[in-house]
């Protein structure tokens, strides 16, 4: 990974190991107000955030420090899980194999609560064991 502006390498001052992990889900504005919910699709997942993307018509919307409220099916289950954060930063259309929008999406819910470890743990568990969440090898 390149050097920031410090001279350091980002991954060096994470607190949190990333994982590989896509899940489909549903995103709402907390901060602009009531809104419809749109698509989001996760690439990564940590115990202090994911990185997400989606169209670019939200994307031209999202603003570093909105709130946002995610929802997701539980991973191997039925149950909805649903995390409240903020977009901690945003990239438009420099990685088009994952959309026109990425962003990275803080949890406000730190230490990371139940529902947080309902997406992250089954990731964990999963590239511990070699396998991806659809059972391919990564």
């Amino acid at each position: 990974m390149a050097e920031d502006s410090t001279g350091s390498n980002p991954a060096d001052r994470r607190a949190y190991t990333r994982y590989p992990f896509s899940i489909e889900g549903k995103a709402w504005f907390l901060s602009q107000g009531a809104s419809a919910p749109w698509s989001v699709t996760s690439s990564n997942i940590s115990l202090g955030g994911m990185m997400l993307h989606c169209s670019s018509e939200r994307g031209i919307l999202l603003q570093v420090g909105d709130q946002l409220m995610l929802g997701f099916e539980e991973p191997g289950g039925t149950e909805q899980v649903c995390i409240k954060g903020r977009v901690a930063w945003k990239r438009m259309g420099i990685l088009s194999i994952l959309g026109p929008c990425v962003f990275g999406f803080e949890f406000l819910d730190t230490p990371p609560q139940v529902e947080i470890r309902k997406l992250h743990d089954p990731a964990a568990n999963s590239w511990a064991a070699g396998t991806e969440r659809n059972g391919k090898k990564p």
